[in-house]
């Protein structure tokens, strides 16, 4: 491993063979969305699942919906069944539908900022709410509210995950195709 406290917000797999640190990865079933700019957790909860042997496996048991809309909003192209599929919801559980229309160019950056804004900000509003519901007379209460506020937060944000994971696989049931492994020159 590497003591990189960075490491978490680092994109992984843009090399011809992904790293952990300074140590290469033996080949696996997900290496095929390297480049794609999935998020280093995601890569790592895909290769410490050793039970999933394909993406239909990890796309049934995921319960980050965050990682799913956003490989779903990667392989999606204009006019697609999936693409409908990710614009209905995100007209259902954000207000974004509208500008999503007035920019599709840039309708994967911006939709993805639709569904992790309404995560955060309905954890934050959640959490800001358990702070403020906590009777603040000394410090030992404030930090009290504090720890409150931030299980709240992190509470709601997990919840609200599982359920965009939930919604995911109701609405795209089958994992979009993995992205074609080029081959080199020879092979």
């Amino acid at each position: 491993m590497t003591d990189d406290p960075d490491l978490a917000h680092k994109r992984i797999g843009q090399g011809d063979n992904m790293a952990w640190g300074d140590r290469k990865l033996p080949p696996h079933w997900s290496d095929p969305m390297k480049g794609m700019g999935i998020c280093h957790e995601a890569m790592k909860w895909l290769r410490e699942q050793d039970d999933l042997d394909q993406p239909a496996q990890a796309w049934s048991v995921c319960d980050n919906g965050w990682w799913m809309f956003y490989y779903a909003a990667k392989r999606s192209e204009p006019g697609t069944r999936l693409r409908q599929a990710l614009e209905r919801i995100v007209n259902e559980r954000t207000t974004w539908g509208d500008f999503l229309k007035k920019e599709p160019e840039k309708w994967l950056e911006n939709a993805c900022r639709a569904v992790s804004g309404l995560v955060l900000i309905t954890a934050g509003k959640v959490g800001d709410a358990a702070f403020a519901a906590m009777p603040i007379h000394d410090t030992d209460s404030r930090d009290r509210a504090s720890e409150a506020a931030a299980h709240a937060f992190v509470e709601t944000q997990v919840r609200m995950l599982r359920e965009l994971a939930d919604l995911m696989r109701t609405r795209i049931p089958t994992v979009p195709a993995m992205p074609k492994v080029k081959k080199a020159k020879g092979e």
